[in-house]
């Protein structure tokens, strides 16, 4: 089972006394200053401190993209090095690696696994931008990161905003032409807030490009666990009408 922990982009699975996020995406914030945007300090490490302390988590599990950069500066590095230096006092870190992790486990020494993932008990996790292996076979979910998802809001009159969600779903029947897996497939937030895209805008990996998974066919929750429908009903009205109290 897995608990979605309110108003935060992560979640704990008791099974494992694991808390489990995806895409922190450390150093983005140099990406937008060569841009010209000036980002104010991020309180993730504090955030994900708090999160792990209220849950009494032994583990951490990151499901990709720990790195933002895919060649970080010795100066990133040692900003990646640090951050786990203070989670690793509370939890063992086990991170399964992303599209922009290459390399990583040469400066950071902790249990890193390849980008087609791992499976622990009934889990099994996936960045998302490669094939599971066949250990996928039997398990009761498949949790991914990588899509960044947010639903974007249009307010008649005043402004766009966007929030980050949850996509949830079953795959669809050609899965089994591939893994015996009918379980629960569950598509992880960013944690780093200033990754997110909308759903409908970003690249997907293999399984949903060779329809083994329908994005639109998968419901969408906001991390204050309101439902929207699924992805395919969701239309600009119904958005703003069930969003309105939270402006």
């Amino acid at each position: 089972m897995i608990d979605f922990i309110f108003n935060e982009p992560a979640a704990y699975i008791g099974e494992l006394n694991a808390i489990v996020i995806s895409d922190l995406h450390i150093g983005i914030e140099r990406e937008y200053e060569k841009n010209g945007v000036i980002i104010g300090k991020q309180n993730m490490l504090e955030d994900l401190e708090s999160i792990i302390k209220q849950n009494n988590a032994d583990k951490l599990i990151i499901i990709g993209d720990v790195k933002h950069a895919i060649n970080p500066s010795e100066k990133e590095k040692m900003e990646i090095i640090k951050f786990f230096s203070r989670i690793s006092r509370y939890v063992k870190v086990i991170i399964i690696k992303g599209n922009h992790d290459g390399g990583i486990e040469k400066f950071l020494d902790l249990e890193i696994h390849g980008p087609r993932g791992i499976r622990l008990g009934d889990f099994y996790f996936n960045h998302g931008h490669t094939w599971p292996d066949s250990s996928l076979d039997s398990s009761k979910y498949l949790l991914m990161g990588h899509l960044h998802p947010e639903v974007g809001v249009i307010i008649p009159g005043s402004h766009r905003k966007f929030h980050r969600c949850w996509l949830i779903g079953r795959p669809n029947r050609k899965m089994q032409e591939y893994y015996k897996f009918n379980g629960k497939i569950v598509i992880f937030p960013a944690f780093n807030p200033l990754v997110g895209m909308s759903i409908k805008e970003y690249a997907p990996g293999p399984l949903f490009k060779n329809s083994l998974i329908s994005m639109e066919k998968m419901d969408v929750y906001l991390l204050d666990s309101r439902h929207l429908g699924s992805l395919s009903s969701l239309k600009k009205e119904k958005i703003i009408n069930k969003l309105k109290d939270i402006e």
